[in-house]
Parts: C-alpha cells; sequence; structure tokens
C-alpha cells in the first residue's frame, strides 16, 4: 500500500528547496518581514526532510543493495551534471549518503539511532579539529578546488554544502522511521508530538543556555556549518512535517488539489532539476537577481513556480506513471 503522505511530505520538501535555492540566485535584500523569517526557516530543514524521506524510500518494501548502489550511481552522476549549473546541487550527495545506508540496512533499530548520533558528533570532530573554511570562497559562495580529488573528497565529506558528516546522519533517521507502521494513526501522532518536541527542546536550549556561552558562535540553527544543534532541530522539523503530512493526507487525498499535489510529490526529482533549469534560468533572463526582487516578490514567484510544477505534474501523470527522470533511474537501477 502507497503512504500518499510521504507524497505530500516531499512535495513540501521541494517547495521549501525552491524557497531556498531561489533565495540564492535572486540574492535578496533580507528585511525583517514575515515572509523574510518564513523562507528563513526553511533554509536547511526542507533539505534535511528530503533526505529523511530518502532514508524511508530505502527502508520501505525489501531493500536490495545491489539496486541501491545502482541507484546511487546514476544519482551521482546526475547530480555532477548538475554541478556545473548550480554548485550547491545535493543530489551527487545523495549518492554518498546512500552508499553510507547501504551499510545500515540489516542494522538493528538501536543501531540506526546510534549510527545517526555517532555520524553528527564525527561532523562535529572534525568542524573543531580541521578547517571549515578551505576550499571556500564565502563571497561568492563558490568552493574553489572542488573539480580536484582531494577538494572533492574534503567537501563531500566535511565541508561541502551538504557533507556525509553529519547529514548522512539524516538518511540513516529516515531509515529508522520506515520500519515504522506509518499507515497507524498512533505512530503518526508520535512523529507529530515527538518531532515537535525535539524542536522546541533546541530553541529552548539555545535560549537557556547555548546563547549565554562562549558555544554560542559554534551552535547554531544555521545548516552551514552543520553543527550538531542544526541536526537536532532539522530532525525535529522533520519528523514534525512528516507525521502532519501521514496524519492529514488520507483526510484530504480526495479533494482534486491534492491529488494534483502528490502527483507532483511523485516526481520530485524532475521537478528538482525544473526548478534549476527552468525557475533559475527564467530568473537569470528576466534580471531579477542581485537584489532586484523584495521578499515577498521571491515567494510569489516561487508559489507561482511550484503551482507550474503541480500542472505540468498533472498533465505528465496522463502520459507516464513515473517522471522522466524517475522513469531513467528506474531503467537505469
Amino acid at each position: 500500500m502507497r503512504l500518499h503522505g510521504l507524497d505530500l511530505a516531499r512535495f513540501m520538501a521541494f517547495f521549501g528547496m525552491v524557497l531556498v535555492n531561489f533565495r540564492i540566485v535572486a540574492d535578496v535584500n533580507w528585511d525583517t518581514s514575515i515572509t523574510t523569517r518564513l523562507i528563513d526557516t526553511t533554509e536547511g530543514r526542507a533539505a534535511a526532510l528530503f533526505v529523511v524521506l530518502a532514508g524511508i524510500g530505502m527502508s520501505l518494501g525489501r531493500p536490495d543493495h545491489w539496486r541501491i548502489l545502482k541507484r546511487a550511481a546514476v544519482l551521482f552522476c546526475l547530480g555532477m551534471l548538475n554541478q556545473l549549473i548550480f554548485p550547491a546541487d545535493i543530489i551527487h550527495y545523495y549518492a554518498l549518503y546512500f552508499i553510507v545506508g547501504v551499510a545500515f540496512l540489516n542494522q538493528s533499530s538501536a543501531r540506526l539511532i546510534m549510527g545517526s548520533i555517532g555520524i553528527t558528533l564525527v561532523g562535529m570532530v572534525l568542524f573543531i579539529v580541521f578547517d571549515f573554511d578551505r576550499g571556500w570562497n564565502w563571497e561568492t559562495l563558490e568552493y574553489t578546488d572542488f573539480w580536484s580529488l582531494s577538494g572533492f573528497i574534503r567537501n563531500s565529506i566535511f565541508n561541502g554544502f551538504h557533507p556525509i558528516f553529519p547529514w548522512a546522519s539524516f538518511l540513516v533517521i529516515g531509515l529508522w522511521i520506515g520500519r515504522l507502521e506509518l499507515s497507524r494513526n498512533s505512530v503518526q501522532m508520535s512523529l507529530i508530538i515527538g518531532g515537535l518536541i525535539i524542536t522546541v527542546f533546541t530553541y529552548v536550549l539555545d535560549t537557556v543556555w547555548i546563547a549565554n556561552t562562549e558555544w554560542a558562535e559554534m551552535f547554531t540553527f544555521a545548516p552551514i556549518p552543520p553543527n550538531p544543534l542544526y541536526v537536532l532541530t532539522a530532525t525535529g522539523s522533520a519528523i514534525f512535517v512528516l507525521g502532519c503530512a501521514l496524519w492529514i493526507t488520507p483526510k484530504i487525498e480526495n479533494f482534486g488539489i491534492t491529488q494534483s499535489i502528490l502527483k507532483a510529490g511523485r516526481i520530485s526529482l524532475t521537478l528538482y532539476f525544473a526548478h534549476i533549469l527552468v525557475g533559475m534560468e527564467l530568473m537569470e533572463t528576466m534580471g531579477w537577481v542581485d537584489g532586484y526582487l523584495s521578499p515577498l516578490q521571491l515567494a510569489g514567484y516561487s508559489v507561482a513556480f511550484c503551482i507550474g510544477c503541480v500542472a505540468f505534474a498533472v498533465i505528465w501523470s496522463r502520459i507516464h506513471t513515473r517522471g522522466p527522470l524517475e522513469w531513467v533511474l528506474f531503467k537505469l537501477s
């Protein structure tokens, strides 16, 4: 039985990534408006939800190690091609997370939790021991030696946009969640409550303790550098959104708009590339960069683009059950 709530969660994650990535391209001049704060909130959290969902997808059914590795190889190639266009690509990192995930597929649930914590702590150790700024030009957000062997390894493992340590911890958490009976209302409510508790706890922890100590600059909610506080709050928000999506979808899925959104969620890989090749290209063609758009205009454009993506998904679903890139991934893996 397909869990349609996962499709809704994928679309929500996609929409969040559209907001964040369009913001990077537009170089919007931020203010203190509610729109700005909402977009800031999605940074690093939408992508984390995507990775958690990838882990859930890996664990559902009967995971095939060899097939997962083949899928990782295809995603790696797609991601590296995308890297030529969009330096903040996450797809090639996905491939690396999958390789890590294969090592955890047959582990117990307790070991999955411990593995996720361990990956996060290794990331913290690497941040303390090594120079996180190495390879970066923070003025332009360019990684100067990404295409060298040493630069690629450093970027992938330690200090890229979404390095294995600690980002693979989200996938391992997804593996654990995928073992739960996600169709049960009690499990869904547990995810909602648990995710909310984790999220609130991290904000209280930051306000009451961390903000008043010498650790304040190291432990932040920002995804770069990805510290344990960020991983914890992003995990909490991902679990909360996932639980809400699973709980509400059966209650609203008979509505036409919901069915359309679910179809878009099923082709999120295709739409991810579309928001770069189409959405960002249109922004640059129209000159909507270098602070041209206000935060509200950026949000409006992002919403309009996602509506266009939903329309495309509806039309495409009449032709094929899989999205274009989903079909390629299926055939090659």
